[in-house]
């Protein structure tokens, strides 16, 4: 197989384009009245012909090496199985996305940062004002370091995720106002008193001088004082004897009068 690089140069502004042709032609065609480039032009495509001279299918091979071919990924050993006929074309798209991306690399790099050079790199300053221009005026889209950000998709997200949470907190207030209003034994609200945690404490303490206060937190009317809670085997109860107390739990006992 031999693989030959052409490439057209178009100017946009008259519809005008070369004939498909090498590197060394296209430079000769740069002025060409068929072309009419302006300086500007000229410039810009001296840059990039620079860039196709670099990234072309033979540097590509060479630097690559054996790992230029798709074919070795299908090697284990020294044996390999069957190619398929086709398997030219899947060498060359890889060869060319590979040239296309060392054209976007030389392209980038003309007005990229050069404070690391190494020991042999250098810089070929710039032969024309309007390559100085290029060199100032390139923009580069980052894809690392730019993102898309909608606002208004994060204040859709965040509005409704505080109606949810309004909803949570009010849900049940709202199902035994609508009880209430039409009079209906709220059978399910006595069943969610009973299972609240706070509810079950007041259950657990016993008396008669509960109250429902604020946010339907039961709280004590009066002034009697209830045991606090004893282990006994690793276990917690609100009883009134003192079997099972540990010193510590006897130190803190209030015993009702």
């Amino acid at each position: 197989m031999v693989c030959a690089d052409q490439y057209v140069l178009c100017n946009p502004s008259i519809a005008s384009c070369t004939s498909a042709s090498g590197i060394l032609s296209l430079v000769n065609s740069l002025r060409s009245p068929a072309l009419n480039f302006s300086t500007a032009q000229v410039s810009t495509a001296d840059r990039i012909l620079y860039a196709l001279a670099q990234s072309n299918t033979y540097t590509t091979v060479a630097n690559l090496g054996t790992a230029a071919l798709w074919a070795n990924n299908m090697v284990t050993g020294h044996v390999s199985v069957g190619l398929p006929d086709d398997q030219w074309k899947t060498e060359v798209i890889g060869w060319f996305q590979t040239n296309l991306a060392m054209l976007q690399a030389y392209v980038i790099d003309f007005a990229s940062n050069t404070a690391d050079l190494g020991a042999y790199g250098y810089v070929e300053p710039p032969r024309s004002r309007h390559q100085r221009d290029q060199c100032t005026n390139q923009l580069v889209q980052a894809v690392g370091e730019v993102q898309n950000f909608s606002v208004c998709g994060v204040l859709i997200i965040i509005c409704v995720s505080a109606v949810l949470i309004l909803l949570d907190c009010s849900l049940e207030r709202i199902a035994d106002f609508i009880d209430d209003f039409c009079k209906r034994d709220a059978i399910a609200k006595r069943a969610r008193q009973g299972d609240n945690k706070l509810h079950l404490l007041r259950m657990a303490l016993g008396g008669n001088d509960w109250v429902l206060g604020r946010w339907d937190i039961p709280v004590r009317d009066g002034a009697e004082k209830y045991n606090r809670p004893c282990g006994s085997k690793k276990l917690v109860s609100y009883g009134g004897s003192n079997t099972g107390l540990t010193r510590e739990d006897t130190e803190f006992v209030q015993v009702d009068k």
